[in-house]
């Protein structure tokens, strides 16, 4: 994301993360037009009882819940991790309840 000025002082790994996956953010900036690839996914996840764990740098990002959205994120700092990874486990519900099987 540094590749963009709007971004060039993001320095944490874990603040980086975060921006990166709101819509309309990229290394292209958030005027580019690109930045939309994570929407889907949060989508799709709606009502699906889905654990997401995102690692990049020196943290992890973790959504958990039926309603997977990223202000319910919480960040943790890990060991040094290189490149991104995004890893869903999706758990079936109870019919009309918020409850795991």
């Amino acid at each position: 994301m540094r590749e963009d000025e709007e971004f060039a002082d993001l320095t944490d790994h874990g603040l980086a993360m975060h921006a990166a996956l709101q819509e309309n953010v990229s290394r292209y900036g958030r005027m580019s037009g690109h930045g939309n690839g994570f929407r889907d996914l949060f989508l799709g996840l709606a009502h699906l009882n889905a654990d997401l764990r995102f690692r990049s740098g020196d943290h992890a990002l973790l959504i958990s819940g039926p309603q997977p959205e990223l202000k319910t994120a919480r960040l943790a700092q890990k060991a040094p991790f290189k490149g991104f990874l995004a890893a869903i486990r999706c758990q079936p519900m109870m019919p009309g309840s918020d409850t795991r099987h």
